[in-house]
């Protein structure tokens, strides 16, 4: 795996440094620039990433590693991890460990991912080969979405209403509707996979009718997998982001918040763009009273492994209502949409708190004074059925003034699905303008009055 070249840099590195900080990238680049990254003077920092994500990493980025090692990633099973994010394998990476090692003492080495999908893959790595860091047994009840309904349940912890359907146990349509009734009462109902991502596996159930049949379907399936069926929640949804460090604090770092009274599937089914909106906690305090501390004493209750970066998600379901409702955790950075927004909103880039929480005992992740003096927020287009002929321009003036950064996310002529999952959009838009007023108003003109065209054939 390791040419002669690389692990003599290994070798070299562990005659100096007492920590090796070594970042997993299989799929996504980095999606901010690790901005104000301050590695330690004894620390190696080691990416291993996907040959396939290279050409999108500046050279701003790829400065901060010490050595950069590339593995041919193989993406034939990616859509699988939106059911299941346990799911992926990576033999380059158990060669590199197994390699590694031999080099440098295990417990100098740290591992860290940034992909949701990648959380289970380190921790059956670091169990094999005997490393630091945590196992899957240690953030279960922060992952499976039935064990933490259940902890949340226990620790008192408000969360919606909910029922767990275990179709290893289940033979009988009837009796899910039955459960589904008698634990949440009202339709409509959301179901999802216990360990699926970003949507993936997830749909709206509006009545028993409809539960009967989703139920019949994955019984003639033969499907085994266990679902968290939930009271469909409208209001705001938000994910509230913070940094667990070293010394066992706990920073706030800002809120990632959408619309009011839209939810995923409702985006999805009309296709109009989800909106990613961020700020610090301190400037949403009108907009989310007591946000901070609804999100603290969640973490306090379910307890999480610290170092690492963690996200609370919810709803708020009245306007100016502190009666938030727990939805997921999410032990790990929140990817283009959430990550993204991170340095600009609050002065830390998620990406830094990740990789300076477990790098640096001292880092206590405080906002860098020069970051931007623009607010900013990102609009992404769900796919619907048909192709996509033409990169429709965006407008501009008079219409929006802000400056907007757009990226399509297929190519020319690619066939379109209707969308079912965060895998599955046309185009991004990054909204930026100095008034922050002015955004969100340039930031809804466009989701109300804009769309990418899609040909029917």
């Amino acid at each position: 795996m390791l040419t002669v070249e690389q692990k003599a840099k290994l070798v070299e590195l562990s005659s100096r440094c007492d920590n090796f900080t070594i970042v997993l990238k299989w799929k996504y680049p980095f999606f901010t620039n690790l901005e104000n990254l301050k590695k330690p003077e004894k620390v190696a920092l080691i990416g291993f990433f996907g040959e396939q994500i290279e050409s999108q990493l500046s050279e701003d980025v790829k400065a901060n590693f010490d050595l950069i090692i590339y593995f041919k990633a193989d993406y034939t099973n990616f859509s699988s991890v939106y059911v299941d994010s346990n799911t992926i394998t990576i033999p380059e990476l158990n060669e590199f460990g197994d390699e590694l090692v031999q080099i440098v003492p295990r417990q100098n080495i740290d591992f860290v991912e940034t992909e949701e999908f990648m959380i289970n893959t380190l921790c059956c790595l670091r169990e094999r080969l005997g490393l630091p860091g945590v196992r899957a047994s240690d953030i279960e009840h922060l992952r499976n979405k039935a064990i933490l309904k259940n902890l949340a349940y226990e620790k008192g912890i408000p969360t919606s209403k909910f029922a767990i359907v275990d179709f290893k146990k289940e033979s009988s349509a009837q009796n899910i509707a039955d459960l589904i009734d008698s634990s949440i009462g009202i339709y409509p109902a959301f179901r999802k996979p216990i360990s699926g991502c970003g949507s993936g596996g997830g749909g709206k159930l509006a009545s028993r009718k409809e539960v009967e049949s989703w139920a019949n379907e994955r019984l003639a399936a033969k499907d085994q997998s266990t679902y968290l069926v939930e009271e469909c929640l409208s209001g705001l949804e938000f994910w509230a982001c913070c940094c667990l460090l070293r010394n066992g604090t706990v920073k706030p770092l800002y809120v990632i918040y959408m619309e009011r009274d839209y939810t995923m599937p409702k985006y999805f089914q009309t296709g109009r763009a989800l909106p990613f909106f961020a700020d610090r906690f301190e400037d949403l305090e009108d907009v989310f009273p007591n946000l901070k501390e609804f999100t603290l004493d969640c973490i306090s209750k379910l307890n999480p492994p610290h170092p690492h970066p963690i996200c609370i998600q919810g709803f708020q379901k009245n306007i100016g209502d502190s009666n938030y409702l727990l939805t997921e955790v999410g032990y790990r950075t929140n990817g283009a949409r959430g990550s993204a927004r991170s340095y600009p909103a609050c002065g830390v880039s998620q990406e830094v708190a990740l990789i300076q929480s477990h790098c640096d005992p001292d880092y206590t992740a405080e906002p860098d004074p020069n970051r931007p003096t623009y607010h900013e927020c990102s609009l992404w287009y769900p796919q619907k059925k048909g192709f996509l002929r033409k990169f429709s321009t965006v407008p501009g003036a008079p219409h929006v003034e802000s400056s907007i950064e757009v990226t399509w996310r297929v190519p020319l002529n690619a066939e379109l699905k209707d969308a079912d999952c965060f895998a599955d959009f046309i185009v991004s838009l990054v909204i930026r303008n100095e008034n922050k007023a002015k955004m969100h108003e340039d930031a809804k003109w466009l989701a109300d009055n804009w769309a990418p065209k899609i040909s029917p054939n």
